[in-house]
């Protein structure tokens, strides 16, 4: 019966079981209604320091899912996208936790070169991606420019669990055309202030 509903699943060459899709969903759902809770005032925090709007996303499969978000105050500014999920190749939260995995599982994630975009700016295919990802590890975060709105550009990095492994990431997006080297400089060292206090929770 727990087999039937998902709950565990069915190792034959091991003879046992290990948790099912549904029972890691729930677990997951738990897991991401306390990073919410855990995470919510240093993303309040980081709008105010940076005054333009934060989401919290997180990685499952090929799609990043867009956990919480606190909009800043701006009248012309990103909205919300709680709720929403896009291709990771298309996100900067996205391509941030997609360069935690090593090359063997981004190939087997993305087993053909060609892969979903949502805007004419979208990386379409896993070679290109695979270059994307190399750079967001030598810089230490990831840019989104266009890729999944065609008027919005963000940044994100990744907030670490204790054994190192990249639990979720934080973004700062704004409209396009507030963006200047300048201004990613600046955001990326208050994204990484920000990262440091989410880290520090879970020593």
């Amino acid at each position: 019966m727990f087999e039937h509903y998902g709950l565990v699943q069915k190792n034959v060459q091991a003879k046992s079981y290990s948790p099912g899709p549904t029972l890691l969903t729930l677990g997951l759902s738990v897991v991401r209604h306390d990073l919410r809770a855990q995470l919510r005032p240093i993303i309040r925090s980081l709008v105010e320091l940076a005054d333009e709007t934060c989401s919290l996303l997180a990685l499952e499969g090929v799609d990043t899912i867009f956990l919480d978000a606190v909009e800043c105050d701006r009248p012309v500014r990103t909205t919300s996208r709680v709720g929403l999920v896009r291709p990771a190749n298309c996100t900067s939260g996205g391509k941030a936790l997609l360069a935690e995995l090593s090359t063997e599982e981004i190939l087997r994630r993305y087993p053909r070169e060609d892969i979903p975009g949502v805007t004419e700016f979208s990386i379409r295919s896993r070679s290109a991606l695979l270059a994307e990802l190399e750079r967001v590890r030598e810089n230490g975060y990831a840019v989104g420019n266009r890729e999944n709105e065609p008027d919005i550009w963000a940044i994100a990095r990744v907030v670490h669990a204790p054994d190192g492994t990249g639990v979720c990431a934080l973004s700062l997006s704004c409209p396009v055309q507030r963006h200047t080297p300048e201004r990613e400089a600046e955001l990326a060292a208050l994204l990484a202030g920000a990262v440091a206090q989410a880290e520090a929770l879970s020593r």
